[in-house]
């Protein structure tokens, strides 16, 4: 049978093996610890290939291998080597194993005082103390249990000062594996250690220096100038309680001196058998069972009862889902699947866009509880006004299913219908909606009250330029989860994701959302604040719909899956999230944490400027950098979910480390690479040094973003007809041609118009769309590394910005206003194309019955009416040189 580090630390399981200090034992929920499988050839395997390696060595693999590892101590000499050696090695952050220590109120004072010195020489150790329970000091500790209780009753105080203690740690830390003082030369038991166990308890512990003699340590710590206990040079070696600790004798083993004189060497803890231990589990278990009783007769609910024995066994389960019910519509409706795929087809339907896609998906999975559809108008105003639900439920994004006025009258859509929802992607009906009602939002409201109202905030954008006007609330009933073709496996509801983690035993996990690519001070974030909180980490990016211009979640995801290993063991998972992000600050930061609450999760990451979307045209930020952080504190306790606010992380290269930036002194030497800059380095191929980044991660981002003189780009050329632009455009599309290395493709406005847009109309509505369709065509052909060079009229400054969103999200636009002016045109027209528009023969001509707005971001103008053709290509060729894009020219 393997053996599994899963430990429950109980009083019948607790083997006679012990640690340096003494303390092993303590009881924790199975489901709290993190499972890792040993078999006993794997441990012998294990133990023949550490036995040879030097403890540094030994040390390195614990922390590559084992999740929620402790130090325990007394601050012995083995002890304070230990942590000398994780103090040097060359990992992220050099310590990254928590030190335990259980302070008896016995100690030396020598210990204590060296204790505080330890602090001061490695200041990056986090030190957990526990005392016994309910007492801080000696005279307390007398006055609860009586004076010199290790006399009167020894085994009562192990148990108090020791045993306890070490529970409580073991239980709130999630301790899973502990690395030990322990060492062959010791002699008595500590003979025959191997350098890695595993108790009868599941509970790992490693001796990583156990094939030292006490020479070798001492000569360490002299060496390394280790800073220790001051009772050594008074003939102590092995250091404990002041009443149970003498010095030794020469020729004495080194734990001679621990309870001289009596029939013992190690501390009553590791005795589970002991009178006291067994009448304490005699009472629990009454105590338990009384309680059972009690709860059976007043019907209260399971969770309500405390902590069970083995024979009743309760999982430690996730956090609750927000509203106390997980919402999964997929499998309240699953009995019902064959009427309601029957029922969908012989109903109107409702086709969704991608963002309608993306909230309905996380509707029909619980990741949205309470909610069980789309908003109807009560809850509307509620959450747009008070950030809750008509019931009271805090809940800050309006979830809305707008349609148009169209729509409406076309399938007379009304209160009490029923409507299908259907995939536009395959035609597929993925849930039913049966209507509370239509109305028609107060979209300014809206705009003011959950996005703050700036007109170039995206989410404010959208409200008004894509939205429908009207909204349609209703609850859902689910027929289908929607069909996903890329990272299936990684795409957890919010149940899967509660399984899972009850699977790996995971009863607190730190959610860490991201929109990004992850660096070394993300992974460096995310471990922090999991070492902080003792929890797991959940790296929960969303691949749904993000800012626009940000890297595209395929290439994400490669650089999620290649960090991912840089976590301890067991440390952490990745799941994908399919929101539809509106950008909204502290709006979202709190939905963001309510939709983590329903996956499972028990503390959320909130950094600085969280969901928002940076600053608007004039600089100004949209929201301040802690806006965010400041709305989850006020509605913690209802949220329900632990919020860890993180500031930007820095790197300090004099000592290789990152910190938060609240914890970095002034004139301390800081490293820094913005985004802006890492996109120059990616462009360009220059260097990315792996202080900032891991070279796997470096290695897929280059994979998608090529350098500069093979990435596609667009140049848009706008003017009158006759302007010269095509002119231009066809010498350019000759130029580019005979440089090589990318393909090129020439969209004129007119070839394009009659292959693309020949029903279309000269009307301004129509224009916009012929436009767009250019953008489209252009924006493929630019993902795809082409050079793109399109020359519409493009009259109107709203179309062509919008083609410039369009075409940037893949790469580079470039705006050229050929301003050869009107009279000019018109004058050397041969086409007689402007004396039909005078004469009334063509309609809606631009310069003539139709105006042309000047272009106010134009990247370069050229005028044919002062330079000729060959001179404008060659300033475009100048322009798109500087770029870095025709390297080979």
């Amino acid at each position: 049978m393997p053996s599994r580090s899963s430990p429950v630390y109980d009083m019948d399981s607790v083997s006679g093996q012990d640690i340096e200090s003494g303390y092993v034992s303590g009881s924790g929920s199975e489901a709290s610890i993190p499972e890792l499988y040993f078999t006993k050839p794997h441990l012998q395997f294990l133990n023949r290939q550490l036995q040879n390696l030097e403890p540094q060595e030994v040390l390195q693999w614990c922390i590559t291998t084992l999740p929620s590892l402790f130090q325990t101590t007394a601050f012995g000499l083995t002890g304070l080597a230990t942590l000398d050696m994780l103090s040097k090695m060359k990992i992220p952050r050099p310590q990254m194993v928590d030190l335990i220590f259980f302070n008896t109120l016995h100690h030396f004072s020598e210990t204590l005082a060296l204790v505080d010195r330890v602090r001061e020489r490695y200041p990056l150790v986090n030190l957990h103390v526990y005392n016994p329970k309910g007492v801080e000091t000696a005279e307390e500790f007398a006055n609860k249990y009586g004076e010199r209780l290790w006399e009167t009753n020894d085994e009562q105080y192990d148990w108090v000062a020791k045993v306890e203690p070490a529970q409580r740690a073991y239980r709130e830390l999630q301790v899973n594996a502990v690395l030990t003082g322990r060492r062959r030369s010791q002699g008595g038991r500590r003979g025959e250690i191997d350098v890695i166990e595993v108790d009868e308890a599941g509970l790992i512990k490693i001796n990583p220096l156990a094939n030292w003699t006490f020479k070798q340590v001492q000569d360490y710590i002299k060496t390394n100038n280790v800073p220790y206990n001051e009772l050594l040079d008074r003939g102590y070696k092995s250091i404990g309680d002041w009443h149970s600790t003498q010095p030794i004798k020469e020729g004495e083993d080194e734990r001679a001196g621990r309870w001289k004189g009596q029939q013992k060497t190690e501390c009553g803890m590791h005795n589970p058998r002991s009178k006291y231990a067994q009448y304490l589990k005699q009472q629990e278990l009454k105590d338990k069972e009384e309680a059972l009783r009690k709860a059976l007769e007043s019907d209260l609910q399971i969770e309500s009862l405390p902590v069970l024995p083995e024979s009743f066994p309760v999982l430690i389960m996730a956090n609750k889902p927000h509203g106390g019910v997980l919402k999964d519509l997929l499998a309240r409706d699953a009995h019902k699947h064959t009427e309601l795929v029957a029922e969908a087809e012989t109903l109107p339907a409702v086709v969704l866009t991608e963002r309608q896609l993306c909230d309905l998906e996380l509707l029909l999975s619980g990741g949205f509880s309470p909610l069980e559809g789309f908003l109807n108008e009560k809850d509307y105003n509620e959450v747009v006004e008070n950030l809750r639900l008509a019931d009271g439920n805090l809940f800050s994004i309006p979830i809305c299913l707008d349609v148009s006025e169209n729509t409406i009258q076309k399938y007379d859509l009304k209160a009490g219908g029923r409507v299908a929802l259907r995939d536009f992607r395959d035609d597929r009906n993925l849930a039913i909606i049966t209507i509370d009602d239509i109305y028609k939002p107060d979209k300014q409201k809206e705009a003011k009250e959950v996005f703050g109202g700036d007109e170039e905030h995206p989410a404010v954008k959208y409200l008004f330029d894509t939205a429908k006007e009207y909204y349609v609330g209703g609850k859902l009933d689910a027929i289908s989860r929607l069909e996903h073709y890329d990272y299936v496996a990684l795409r957890y509801t919010p149940a899967e994701l509660r399984a899972h983690f009850e699977k790996m035993g995971w009863s607190r996990v730190v959610a860490f959302q991201t929109r990004n690519p992850m660096h070394r001070a993300h992974r460096e974030l995310t471990v922090r604040a999991a070492r902080a909180r003792q929890t797991n980490v959940l790296i929960h990016p969303v691949v749904g719909i993000t800012k626009p211009g940000d890297i595209d979640h395929f290439t994400r995801v490669r650089v999620y899956q290649e960090i991912l290993p840089r976590y301890p063991n067991g440390m952490a998972v990745l799941g994908l999230l399919p929101l539809a992000m509106r950008m909204g600050g502290p709006r979202e930061a709190i939905w963001h944490a309510i939709i983590r609450k329903n996956h499972g999760c028990t503390h959320f990451i909130v950094g600085r400027d969280h969901a928002g979307p940076g600053k608007n045209s004039a600089g100004k930020d949209f929201y301040g950098p802690y806006d965010a952080q400041y709305a989850v504190e006020k509605y913690r306790d209802e949220l329900g979910i632990e919020v860890v606010p993180f500031q930007q992380m820095i790197y300090l290269p004099d000592s290789d480390e990152y910190k938060p930036d609240d914890e970095v002194n002034p004139g301390i030497r800081t490293l820094n690479i913005s985004g802006t800059e890492l996109r120059s380095r990616l462009r360009t191929g220059r260097d990315i040094p792996e202080w900032f980044s891991y070279p796997e991660v470096v290695r897929v981002l280059r994979e998608s973003h090529p350098p500069r003189s093979k990435q596609g780009f667009t140049v848009f050329l706008t003017g009158y007809t006759n302007s010269g632009k095509d002119a231009v455009a066809r010498a350019l599309n000759v130029t580019l041609n005979q440089q090589g290395g990318r393909s090129v493709s020439l969209l004129l406005g007119d070839t394009v118009r009659s292959e693309l847009s020949a029903e279309l109309g000269f009307s301004r509505s129509d224009r916009h769309k012929h436009i767009q369709r250019i953008a489209f065509v252009a924006g493929e052909l630019t993902k795809a590394g082409a050079a793109v060079i399109a020359a519409p009229i493009a009259p109107f400054e709203s179309s062509r910005e919008t083609a410039r969103e369009t075409i940037s999200q893949f790469g580079s636009f470039y705006l050229v206003h050929v301003a050869t002016s009107l009279e000019y045109s018109e004058k050397t027209d041969k086409r007689g194309v402007y004396a039909k528009a005078r004469n009334g023969e063509i309609k809606g001509f631009t310069g003539v019955d139709d105006p042309y707005e000047t272009p106010k971001k134009a990247n370069l103008t050229v005028d044919l009416e002062k330079m000729n053709v060959r001179s404008a290509v060659h300033m475009i060729v100048l322009m798109l040189e500087s770029e870095g894009l025709l390297d080979r020219l």
